[in-house]
């Protein structure tokens, strides 16, 4: 008989525990997050690709993504590409930096 009250209230403690456990993960920021990852990495590799390094802001899967390219400071033909994403409250999601070279997309558009 004890045995079994024991293995009921092991169950109940281990069924809260799951259910407190799933409310935390479902409630946090992360999801938004990883998407936010993926959306910045998107973006990069379309600016990239279509060689379009200009500062800007957009609103993609409602979330706002700030563009801005600035010259490196140590290294002459270099720039550093910042991407960053944010909800509708102004929450940072996620950010991204990239280094480009303004010699590399001269040399192969020749």
């Amino acid at each position: 008989m004890e045995s079994l009250v024991a293995m009921v209230l092991i169950l109940l403690t281990m069924s809260i525990g799951g259910i407190i456990y799933t409310n935390v993960i479902s409630s946090s920021d992360t999801t938004r997050k990883l998407q936010a990852g993926f959306i910045l990495e998107e973006v990069s590799d379309k600016m990239k690709k279509e060689k379009n390094y200009l500062d800007g802001e957009e609103e993609i899967k409602s979330m706002i993504v700030k563009k801005r390219v600035m010259k490196y400071e140590k290294v002459a033909g270099l720039e550093v590409m910042e991407l960053r994403a944010f909800d509708k409250q102004g929450k940072l999601l996620g950010s991204r930096r990239e280094i480009i070279s303004e010699l590399a997309d001269e040399t192969i558009s020749e």
